[in-house]
């Protein structure tokens, strides 16, 4: 598949089967962020990608997905820059007009809600957040330029009291005791999980995986919403611990019907 849309590979596949970018960096600025890894720069103020739009139309003329596009692996979507540039609703538009399956995955709280609209005009779309923790000094030190966790919260019930479909994205676990909190402060409204450790920090280290990785599993499981946990925690369980659904990346993934 040639194009914005393209097939993720490795870890990023635990996302979804298919993704697309569309922003160069982000301005969030999280400390944990996979594009930080290695001395990485990426802390920039968030731009269009060249030409995004006409090259998502020229993609779609020659095939139209059926499968699930994550918007997006690498950015977010309701950075603060989309506030005046509108890129995002630019691509939703395109999407939603030719009945493209859509995730979002966003730190940008309240931003979204301006697409409320067109999230309805779609046949087939959940909205979700990354969250991962309930203490607002943790937060800002760790993601300076997010939206607050609780924002992030209240959206997606709102979005649920709307009739969407709802998701969360806990990753990467800092604070184990926080991201227990988030569950239990969401499970009536968001619609399912994915679950991975932080990774590319030295704080790691400081976190025993494997009690984590029990513990969550039979949180998650007594909430009754499905979830996926990434391998990265699920190769320290043997593969008997867990359920099917709950090692299948694409369980919780929309499509054409």
């Amino acid at each position: 598949m040639r194009g914005p849309i393209f097939k993720p590979r490795g870890r990023a596949r635990e996302f979804s089967p298919l993704a697309m970018d569309i922003w160069n960096g982000c301005d969030h600025c999280c400390d944990y962020c996979f594009n930080k890894r290695d001395g990485r720069s990426f802390d920039e103020l968030a731009t269009p990608k060249k030409g995004i739009v006409e090259a998502l139309r020229n993609q779609l003329k020659n095939h139209i997905p059926t499968k699930q596009v994550l918007i997006t692996f690498s950015g977010d979507p309701y950075c603060h820059a989309e506030v005046e540039v509108k890129l995002t609703r630019q691509i939703l538009e395109i999407l939603c007009e030719h009945n493209v399956p859509v995730a979002i995955l966003s730190k940008g709280g309240q931003r979204c809600m301006r697409d409320l609209d067109l999230f309805k005009r779609f046949a087939n779309i959940k909205i979700g957040a990354t969250m991962v923790l309930t203490n607002e000094s943790d937060r800002k030190k760790w993601e300076p330029n997010a939206a607050p966790t609780q924002e992030r919260i209240d959206v997606l019930k709102e979005l649920k009291n709307e009739g969407l479909q709802t998701w969360a994205s806990l990753e990467p676990v800092i604070i184990p005791e926080q991201i227990f909190q988030i569950i239990e402060n969401t499970h009536t409204f968001v619609d399912g999980y994915k679950v991975s450790k932080l990774n590319y920090h030295p704080e790691a280290d400081k976190i025993d995986w494997k009690d984590f990785t029990v513990e969550v599993t039979k949180v998650l499981r007594a909430t009754g919403k499905p979830f996926y946990i990434k391998n990265d925690l699920a190769v320290l369980l043997p593969d008997e611990f867990f359920l099917p659904a709950e090692r299948d990346h694409d369980a919780m993934a929309l499509s054409v019907v």
